[in-house]
């Protein structure tokens, strides 16, 4: 579970940049994903909890041929449609205790430029 200080933090900095928030987006994982969309590129920064009571950042890049977000819904809602994006994902960084809202705003926005 991500501690309160994170979840506040994220949710601030998402409505601050009119970013998109997402839970639990792969099995069982208890994380928090926030993503935003630039041309045919869907750009994800995912928060996931480590048993050690760190928190991995992950930044992801989905690019589709063209027409992302069509293609995007697609893969979504029609069964058997295959998936068009080239994924790539990297590790941008740890968070640790203690937690503070105001040092994880600061965080969070330095690794949105290298999600970018």
């Amino acid at each position: 579970m991500l501690p309160p200080e994170l979840l506040e933090a994220i949710a601030l900095v998402a409505t601050e940049r009119s970013l998109s928030v997402g839970s639990d987006t792969h099995y069982d994982a208890g994380n928090i994903e926030i993503s935003w969309w630039s041309n045919n590129v869907l750009h994800r920064l995912d928060f996931q909890p480590m048993s050690e009571g760190q928190v991995l950042v992950t930044a992801l890049t989905d690019t589709y041929p063209f027409a992302g977000r069509f293609l995007r819904l697609l893969w979504r809602v029609v069964p058997f449609f295959p998936n068009a994006a080239k994924t790539k994902q990297w590790v941008v960084g740890k968070l640790e205790q203690p937690f503070l809202t105001g040092q994880l705003r600061t965080t969070i926005k330095e690794y949105l430029t290298y999600a970018a």
